[in-house]
């Protein structure tokens, strides 16, 4: 830490930084507009879905339910606590 008032202007501006940034960030993306710019322009969310994706989406499923079905079926039985 800088001794000194050099060095409680500095705590003085990193303490309103670190309060300002959490306020402006908040006051700037409580707008729905702002939300809705970055979402389009980020491309969180792309409408409509590809059809693809749906049974690809259903074929990794169903092929991970078979082997988690497989799984179950060679495991050993164990008794806890014996």
């Amino acid at each position: 830490m800088v001794a000194g008032r050099s060095g409680m202007k500095l705590e003085a501006l990193k303490f309103g930084i670190y309060i300002g940034i959490p306020v402006v960030a908040s006051a700037l993306f409580n707008e729905p507009e702002t939300i809705q710019w970055f979402v389009d322009y980020f491309q969180y969310i792309e409408y409509p879905v590809p059809a693809s994706a749906d049974s690809q989406f259903r074929q990794k499923l169903e092929a991970q339910v078979i082997h988690q079905q497989r799984q179950e079926l060679h495991r050993p039985f164990t008794v806890c606590g014996t």
